[in-house]
Protein backbone atom coordinates (compact mmCIF):
# COMPACT_ATOMS: atom_id res chain seq x y z
CA UNK A 1 0.00 0.00 0.00
CA UNK A 2 1.24 3.49 -0.83
CA UNK A 3 0.83 6.73 1.09
CA UNK A 4 -2.37 7.69 -0.74
CA UNK A 5 -4.05 4.36 0.06
CA UNK A 6 -3.12 4.67 3.73
CA UNK A 7 -4.56 8.16 3.83
CA UNK A 8 -7.73 6.89 2.14
CA UNK A 9 -8.12 4.29 4.88
CA UNK A 10 -7.88 6.95 7.58
CA UNK A 11 -10.31 9.20 5.71
CA UNK A 12 -12.83 6.36 5.49
CA UNK A 13 -12.41 5.81 9.23
CA UNK A 14 -13.22 9.48 9.93
CA UNK A 15 -16.23 9.37 7.62
CA UNK A 16 -17.52 6.28 9.43
CA UNK A 17 -17.11 8.07 12.77
CA UNK A 18 -19.11 11.04 11.52
CA UNK A 19 -21.81 8.67 10.29
CA UNK A 20 -21.84 6.91 13.69
CA UNK A 21 -21.04 3.56 12.09
CA UNK A 22 -20.98 0.55 14.39
CA UNK A 23 -17.57 -0.60 13.12
CA UNK A 24 -15.75 2.48 11.82
CA UNK A 25 -12.32 0.85 11.33
CA UNK A 26 -12.00 -0.32 7.68
CA UNK A 27 -11.72 -4.14 7.24
CA UNK A 28 -8.65 -3.61 5.04
CA UNK A 29 -6.87 -2.00 7.97
CA UNK A 30 -7.80 -4.94 10.22
CA UNK A 31 -6.39 -7.34 7.61
CA UNK A 32 -3.17 -5.37 7.29
CA UNK A 33 -2.60 -5.41 11.07
CA UNK A 34 -3.51 -9.10 11.22
CA UNK A 35 -0.67 -9.88 8.78
CA UNK A 36 1.72 -7.26 10.17
CA UNK A 37 3.95 -9.49 12.33
CA UNK A 38 4.10 -12.22 9.69
CA UNK A 39 5.02 -9.96 6.76
CA UNK A 40 7.02 -7.25 8.54
CA UNK A 41 8.85 -9.29 11.19
CA UNK A 42 8.83 -12.80 9.64
CA UNK A 43 6.82 -14.30 12.49
CA UNK A 44 4.54 -17.33 12.26
CA UNK A 45 0.85 -16.93 11.49
CA UNK A 46 0.07 -17.83 15.11
CA UNK A 47 2.27 -15.06 16.51
CA UNK A 48 0.87 -12.64 13.94
CA UNK A 49 -2.67 -13.50 15.01
CA UNK A 50 -1.70 -13.11 18.66
CA UNK A 51 -0.31 -9.65 17.94
CA UNK A 52 -3.52 -8.66 16.17
CA UNK A 53 -5.56 -9.71 19.22
CA UNK A 54 -3.09 -7.82 21.41
CA UNK A 55 -3.41 -4.56 19.48
CA UNK A 56 -7.02 -4.74 18.21
CA UNK A 57 -8.43 -3.25 21.41
CA UNK A 58 -6.06 -0.28 21.05
CA UNK A 59 -6.88 0.59 17.44
CA UNK A 60 -9.42 3.28 18.20
CA UNK A 61 -6.99 5.02 20.52
CA UNK A 62 -4.16 4.78 17.98
CA UNK A 63 -6.32 6.29 15.24
CA UNK A 64 -7.74 9.02 17.47
CA UNK A 65 -4.26 10.20 18.49
CA UNK A 66 -3.18 10.75 14.87
CA UNK A 67 -2.45 14.41 14.00
CA UNK A 68 -2.28 14.97 10.22
CA UNK A 69 -0.36 18.22 10.74
CA UNK A 70 2.70 16.42 12.11
CA UNK A 71 3.39 13.55 9.67
CA UNK A 72 1.70 11.33 7.05
CA UNK A 73 -0.66 8.66 8.33
CA UNK A 74 1.38 5.73 6.98
CA UNK A 75 4.48 6.91 8.89
CA UNK A 76 2.46 7.38 12.06
CA UNK A 77 0.82 3.96 11.79
CA UNK A 78 4.16 2.24 11.04
CA UNK A 79 5.75 3.83 14.12
CA UNK A 80 2.73 2.98 16.29
CA UNK A 81 2.64 -0.67 15.19
CA UNK A 82 6.40 -1.03 15.65
CA UNK A 83 6.09 0.31 19.20
CA UNK A 84 3.15 -1.97 20.00
CA UNK A 85 4.97 -4.97 18.54
CA UNK A 86 8.02 -4.30 20.73
CA UNK A 87 5.70 -4.09 23.75
CA UNK A 88 3.99 -7.31 22.63
CA UNK A 89 7.35 -9.12 22.48
CA UNK A 90 8.26 -7.99 25.97
CA UNK A 91 4.88 -9.11 27.30
CA UNK A 92 5.13 -12.49 25.62
CA UNK A 93 8.88 -12.81 26.23
CA UNK A 94 9.39 -13.76 22.60
CA UNK A 95 12.61 -12.86 20.76
CA UNK A 96 12.31 -10.98 17.47
CA UNK A 97 13.59 -14.09 15.67
CA UNK A 98 10.82 -16.21 17.15
CA UNK A 99 9.44 -18.49 14.47
CA UNK A 100 7.93 -21.31 16.54
CA UNK A 101 4.63 -21.83 18.31
CA UNK A 102 4.07 -20.63 21.85
CA UNK A 103 5.28 -22.89 24.64
CA UNK A 104 3.14 -25.48 26.39
CA UNK A 105 2.96 -23.18 29.42
CA UNK A 106 1.71 -20.32 27.23
CA UNK A 107 -0.90 -22.66 25.78
CA UNK A 108 -2.00 -23.50 29.31
CA UNK A 109 -2.66 -19.82 29.96
CA UNK A 110 -4.51 -19.48 26.65
CA UNK A 111 -6.91 -22.42 26.67
CA UNK A 112 -8.49 -21.33 23.41
CA UNK A 113 -5.42 -22.61 21.57
CA UNK A 114 -6.24 -26.14 22.72
CA UNK A 115 -9.98 -25.91 22.13
CA UNK A 116 -10.31 -27.83 25.38
CA UNK A 117 -10.21 -26.92 29.05
CA UNK A 118 -8.86 -29.03 31.90
CA UNK A 119 -12.29 -29.37 33.46
CA UNK A 120 -13.65 -32.93 33.40
CA UNK A 121 -15.73 -33.79 30.37
CA UNK A 122 -19.26 -34.91 31.16
CA UNK A 123 -20.65 -35.46 27.67
CA UNK A 124 -21.29 -39.21 27.96
CA UNK A 125 -17.76 -40.35 27.10
CA UNK A 126 -15.66 -38.21 29.44
CA UNK A 127 -16.08 -40.59 32.37
CA UNK A 128 -14.78 -43.43 30.19
CA UNK A 129 -11.64 -41.47 29.32
CA UNK A 130 -11.04 -40.58 32.96
CA UNK A 131 -11.08 -44.26 33.92
CA UNK A 132 -8.29 -45.10 31.44
CA UNK A 133 -4.54 -44.83 31.85
CA UNK A 134 -2.84 -41.83 30.30
CA UNK A 135 -1.37 -43.14 27.02
CA UNK A 136 -4.33 -45.42 26.13
CA UNK A 137 -6.61 -42.44 26.84
CA UNK A 138 -4.57 -40.19 24.54
CA UNK A 139 -4.61 -42.74 21.73
CA UNK A 140 -8.33 -43.35 22.19
CA UNK A 141 -9.03 -39.60 21.95
CA UNK A 142 -6.89 -39.30 18.82
CA UNK A 143 -8.63 -42.30 17.25
CA UNK A 144 -12.03 -40.68 17.89
CA UNK A 145 -10.86 -37.17 16.88
CA UNK A 146 -11.52 -36.06 20.45
CA UNK A 147 -9.60 -32.94 21.60
CA UNK A 148 -6.79 -33.56 24.08
CA UNK A 149 -6.81 -31.73 27.38
CA UNK A 150 -3.85 -29.60 28.33
CA UNK A 151 -2.62 -32.30 30.75
CA UNK A 152 -2.78 -34.94 28.00
CA UNK A 153 -0.93 -32.75 25.53
CA UNK A 154 1.78 -31.85 28.03
CA UNK A 155 2.25 -35.54 28.87
CA UNK A 156 2.54 -36.34 25.17
CA UNK A 157 5.18 -33.66 24.64
CA UNK A 158 7.17 -34.84 27.66
CA UNK A 159 7.08 -38.42 26.38
CA UNK A 160 9.31 -37.48 23.45
CA UNK A 161 12.53 -39.48 23.63
CA UNK A 162 14.57 -36.58 22.33
CA UNK A 163 15.01 -33.45 24.42
CA UNK A 164 15.44 -31.40 21.25
CA UNK A 165 13.03 -28.42 21.48
CA UNK A 166 12.43 -28.65 17.73
CA UNK A 167 10.81 -32.07 18.16
CA UNK A 168 8.58 -30.77 20.91
CA UNK A 169 7.49 -27.86 18.74
CA UNK A 170 6.86 -30.44 16.02
CA UNK A 171 4.48 -32.27 18.36
CA UNK A 172 2.48 -29.08 18.96
CA UNK A 173 2.38 -28.24 15.25
CA UNK A 174 1.26 -31.78 14.44
CA UNK A 175 -1.49 -31.57 17.06
CA UNK A 176 -2.79 -28.31 15.62
CA UNK A 177 -2.79 -29.91 12.17
CA UNK A 178 -4.67 -32.85 13.69
CA UNK A 179 -7.37 -30.52 15.03
CA UNK A 180 -7.74 -28.80 11.65
CA UNK A 181 -7.89 -32.14 9.83
CA UNK A 182 -10.47 -33.52 12.28
CA UNK A 183 -12.69 -30.46 11.85
CA UNK A 184 -12.44 -30.64 8.05
CA UNK A 185 -13.25 -34.36 8.23
CA UNK A 186 -16.28 -33.64 10.42
CA UNK A 187 -17.59 -30.94 8.10
CA UNK A 188 -17.08 -33.20 5.07
CA UNK A 189 -18.88 -36.05 6.83
CA UNK A 190 -21.85 -33.87 7.76
CA UNK A 191 -22.13 -32.51 4.22
CA UNK A 192 -21.97 -35.99 2.66
CA UNK A 193 -24.47 -37.38 5.17
CA UNK A 194 -26.91 -34.58 4.36
CA UNK A 195 -26.47 -35.17 0.64
CA UNK A 196 -27.14 -38.92 0.94
CA UNK A 197 -30.19 -38.33 3.14
CA UNK A 198 -31.64 -36.01 0.51
CA UNK A 199 -30.93 -38.62 -2.17
CA UNK A 200 -32.71 -41.31 -0.13
CA UNK A 201 -35.69 -39.02 0.52
CA UNK A 202 -35.93 -38.17 -3.19
CA UNK A 203 -35.78 -41.86 -4.12
CA UNK A 204 -38.52 -42.69 -1.60
CA UNK A 205 -40.68 -39.99 -3.14
CA UNK A 206 -40.09 -41.38 -6.63
CA UNK A 207 -40.89 -44.91 -5.44
CA UNK A 208 -44.24 -43.79 -4.04
CA UNK A 209 -45.37 -42.56 -7.47
CA UNK A 210 -43.57 -45.02 -9.76
CA UNK A 211 -44.99 -47.97 -11.64
CA UNK A 212 -44.33 -51.54 -10.44
CA UNK A 213 -41.86 -52.02 -13.29
CA UNK A 214 -39.72 -49.09 -12.11
CA UNK A 215 -39.93 -49.91 -8.41
CA UNK A 216 -37.18 -52.55 -8.48
CA UNK A 217 -34.73 -50.18 -10.19
CA UNK A 218 -35.55 -47.37 -7.74
CA UNK A 219 -35.14 -49.66 -4.72
CA UNK A 220 -31.76 -50.74 -6.06
CA UNK A 221 -30.68 -47.10 -6.17
CA UNK A 222 -31.95 -46.62 -2.64
CA UNK A 223 -30.00 -49.65 -1.38
CA UNK A 224 -26.83 -48.25 -2.98
CA UNK A 225 -27.31 -44.82 -1.36
CA UNK A 226 -28.10 -46.44 1.99
CA UNK A 227 -24.96 -48.59 1.78
CA UNK A 228 -22.84 -45.50 1.16
CA UNK A 229 -24.54 -43.74 4.08
CA UNK A 230 -23.64 -46.49 6.56
CA UNK A 231 -20.13 -47.11 5.20
CA UNK A 232 -18.77 -43.55 5.34
CA UNK A 233 -15.23 -43.58 6.71
CA UNK A 234 -14.88 -41.28 9.72
CA UNK A 235 -11.55 -42.64 10.92
CA UNK A 236 -8.50 -40.43 11.37
CA UNK A 237 -5.63 -41.69 9.16
CA UNK A 238 -2.87 -43.45 11.09
CA UNK A 239 -0.23 -41.17 9.58
CA UNK A 240 -1.93 -38.12 11.18
CA UNK A 241 -1.88 -39.80 14.60
CA UNK A 242 1.73 -40.87 14.08
CA UNK A 243 2.77 -37.28 13.42
CA UNK A 244 1.23 -36.20 16.73
CA UNK A 245 2.68 -39.00 18.87
CA UNK A 246 6.03 -39.30 17.09
CA UNK A 247 5.70 -43.10 16.90
CA UNK A 248 6.12 -45.33 13.88
CA UNK A 249 3.11 -46.45 11.85
CA UNK A 250 3.38 -49.99 13.22
CA UNK A 251 3.51 -48.73 16.81
CA UNK A 252 0.53 -46.45 16.23
CA UNK A 253 -1.50 -49.32 14.76
CA UNK A 254 -0.74 -51.46 17.80
CA UNK A 255 -1.43 -48.64 20.26
CA UNK A 256 -4.71 -47.65 18.58
CA UNK A 257 -5.92 -51.24 18.66
CA UNK A 258 -5.02 -51.50 22.35
CA UNK A 259 -6.61 -48.12 23.12
CA UNK A 260 -9.90 -48.96 21.42
CA UNK A 261 -10.00 -52.27 23.31
CA UNK A 262 -9.35 -50.42 26.59
CA UNK A 263 -12.16 -48.01 25.76
CA UNK A 264 -14.53 -50.92 25.11
CA UNK A 265 -13.50 -52.50 28.41
CA UNK A 266 -14.17 -49.23 30.22
CA UNK A 267 -17.58 -49.00 28.54
CA UNK A 268 -18.56 -52.56 29.53
CA UNK A 269 -17.43 -51.88 33.11
CA UNK A 270 -19.52 -48.70 33.17
CA UNK A 271 -22.58 -50.50 31.79
CA UNK A 272 -22.17 -53.23 34.40
CA UNK A 273 -22.02 -50.64 37.18
CA UNK A 274 -25.18 -48.97 35.86
CA UNK A 275 -26.94 -52.33 35.70
CA UNK A 276 -26.06 -53.08 39.32
CA UNK A 277 -27.32 -49.65 40.38
CA UNK A 278 -30.62 -50.16 38.56
CA UNK A 279 -31.12 -53.60 40.13
CA UNK A 280 -30.61 -52.10 43.58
Amino acid sequence: MNETEFQALFDSYQQALRASAENPIPPKLHLMIYNYARLRHQQTSDVSADFYLFVSGKLHGILERYDHRRLPFYQYLAAALNFEFSHFLRRRKLPRSQSELLSVEELANRRVELHQSDTPVDDGVGHLFRSMQTMPRIYAKLALAYPLSYADLKHLVNQRRSKDPAERWGCLRAYRSFLRFAEEKRQSFLAERERLLKVIMRIDKEASTSSPAETARILKRRASAQKKFFSMDTRIPIRIVAEVTGDSIATVQRQLKSAVQALKTAYFRWEKQNLVKRER
